[in-house]
């Protein structure tokens, strides 16, 4: 519902239409209660005032009352109403309590329903008028009643006057007030709903994100707590060896052999590590999937001598195979029912024969390495899924942020170069490199238009270089949320922290920064450097190694620099990766 003063703006036409009817109403009451009607002078000037009166309320009714824009209609409508009460009326009722009503009505009519230069016009010649009337009236009268005349008369339409326009500019002062305050709550809830939306929005995504990555890295870390050798496929070939070592000293073999397959797709097995055999040929062999030798395996399933294997049904390779360790036991890897490999246990130096005892030892190790080889096979799957998963995040991540296109795995480069140059373990290397991956995580829920934020930094943006960093603490809330280990976490969270203590989030200076995010915070600024910007293009090679030593002891740990400086001037791989960008 419009506010009172608002409604009587807008509707102007109406609301003067009917002041006009209450204006006649009291002109038409001054001539019914005039005592000497039909007998005095006045009564033809108050009949003249009642007929002019509602001959113009008639002709404003049916020709203006409906229209629109009426301000200078009511303004002239309302000069021939001002004329009407003073000339034709006030002479003879200047003093009676119904002209008073109607000089409020005439006032208020000016006052509230006239534009401001409408209102000061007809205010001037109703008070002009008026004065005039108050002057003739008065010529007959003493001083002194004239005196007493004049200020009566003219003090009441000036103080009303000046009333109206007091209640008239408060009125317009509040419902000002009160729009400002509608549209500021209006504007408040707009963004509210909006950043309700946004929020949602980006509580989803963590949300997904979050437990997508809890997933992926339970599956992970419980597979590398089974053993600290399986880091990646060549750890699970070092404890195949072992097993093959273990089993010649258990036994006192001459030689024993693990036959597998080098990849899943495979449609065959073949010898992929041995000890103490020296036939070229046995690399050439090669045992089907479908062929009769497995079959006989996967029945057993146990360490089986391999001159109790029938060879009526082998292939030739398969019949190669047993010839050469005919004397030789040989027990199935398998897993879920399959048959994932083979070792080939060769006879005792001692001429002795297998025993239970050897046969129940080959058997334990057969069923050690079919777990060690089955979850590596799933950690493989895990870490390739895995992987795919970080490219995606990063793919969204770089098509969130063009500029950072490729930037996280150059700068793994880096890291992996500037790591191994320090002597950290293959573990802190593995967690540098994930760290540097994902350090970036967090610009997933960053705005669109602060990530493209096209100026240089200056002391008048620090809030939106605040709103830019604020994803070093995103990505650590993301990444802890998950289970990564601290020195990933710490990597998202720190990167950017100085090492003489002016950084962020944290204010960290020297050795409080973990070592891990003071290595990618050297890095990641060189590759920045070297790469366009929304506020820059990128910068040559020279120039920013000239940075970096300048930074060196204030940005970055010098250290740190004199190594990775050195990489990159030094390793091939750097060299070509700086000429790259």
């Amino acid at each position: 519902m419009k506010k009172f003063y608002t409604k009587i703006k807008t509707d102007s036409g109406n609301a003067y239409f009917w002041t006009k009817i209450v204006l006649t109403i009291f002109i038409f009451s001054l001539w019914l209660i005039d005592s000497n009607l039909f007998t005095e002078e006045s009564n033809t000037f108050i009949a003249a005032a009642l007929m002019i009166s509602l001959l113009s309320t008639m002709i404003y009714g049916i020709v203006f009352k409906n229209q629109q824009k009426l301000n200078f209609i009511i303004f002239i409508f309302i000069v021939i109403d001002t004329i009407i009460s003073l000339l034709l009326l006030f002479p003879f009722y200047p003093n009676h309590f119904l002209f008073n009503l109607i000089t409020l009505t005439l006032l208020a009519s000016i006052v509230f329903l006239l534009q401001p230069k409408q209102k000061m016009i007809s205010a001037s010649i109703y008070l002009s008028l008026l004065f005039l009337m108050i002057v003739l009236q008065s010529e007959k009268q003493s001083l002194s009643e004239a005196a007493i005349f004049s200020i009566s008369n003219f003090s009441f339409p000036l103080i009303c006057f000046f009333i109206f326009n007091v209640v008239s500019n408060w009125l317009l002062r509040s419902e000002m007030i009160i729009e400002k305050l509608e549209e500021d709550k209006k504007r408040l809830l707009l963004k509210q709903n909006k950043l309700d939306k946004e929020i949602k929005l980006s509580s989803q995504r963590l949300e997904y994100l979050s437990k997508d990555l809890r997933k992926k890295s339970f599956e992970i870390q419980n597979i590398l707590n089974l053993t600290d050798q399986l880091g990646d496929s060549t750890d699970s070939q070092k404890i195949i060896s072992s097993f093959l070592l273990t089993m010649v000293g258990q036994l006192g073999s001459s030689h024993a052999l693990y036959i597998g397959m080098k990849r899943s797709s495979s449609s065959y097995y073949s010898i992929l590590d041995q000890k103490g055999v020296h036939n070229e040929r046995i690399n050439s062999i090669r045992i089907y999937k479908d062929s009769f030798l497995i079959q006989s395996l996967k029945s057993s399933r146990e360490p089986i001598l391999v001159n109790k294997i029938p060879q009526s049904q082998l292939y030739r390779d398969e019949k190669e195979l047993l010839n050469l360790f005919i004397d030789d036991l040989i027990s199935p890897i398998s897993s879920r029912s399959k048959i994932i490999g083979m070792f080939i246990i060769g006879k005792k130096l001692t001429g002795g024969i297998f025993t239970q005892e050897d046969m129940n030892l080959v058997s334990i190790l057969t069923n050690q390495a079919a777990f060690i080889l089955d979850q590596s096979k799933l950690s493989e799957e895990i870490y390739d899924f895995y992987n795919k998963t970080v490219r995606t995040l990063l793919r969204a991540q770089e098509i969130k942020d063009a500029y950072s296109k490729g930037h996280a795995i150059r700068t793994a480069q880096y890291v992996r170069a500037v790591g191994a140059n320090m002597g950290i373990s293959n573990e802190e290397l593995r967690n540098l490199t994930y760290g540097t991956i994902l350090h970036d995580i967090g610009k997933i829920v960053t705005k669109d238009e602060i990530l493209a934020y096209d100026k240089k930094f200056n002391g008048n943006d620090t809030e939106i270089k605040k709103k830019i960093l604020d994803h070093t603490i995103v990505g650590a809330s993301i990444l802890k949320s998950v289970g990564f280990v601290e020195p990933v976490v710490d990597m998202a969270l720190h990167h950017h922290e100085w090492f003489n203590g002016e950084g962020y989030p944290h204010n960290l200076n020297g050795d409080q920064i973990s070592k891990e995010s003071r290595i990618l915070a050297v890095c990641n600024a060189y590759d920045a450097m070297l790469n366009d910007k929304p506020y820059r293009k990128s910068l040559n090679k020279e120039w920013a190694m000239e940075q970096m030593h300048k930074m060196a002891g204030s940005q970055f740990d010098p250290e740190i620099v004199n190594i990775f400086l050195s990489e990159v001037d030094t390793n091939s791989n750097l060299i070509k990766l700086s000429k790259s960008h």
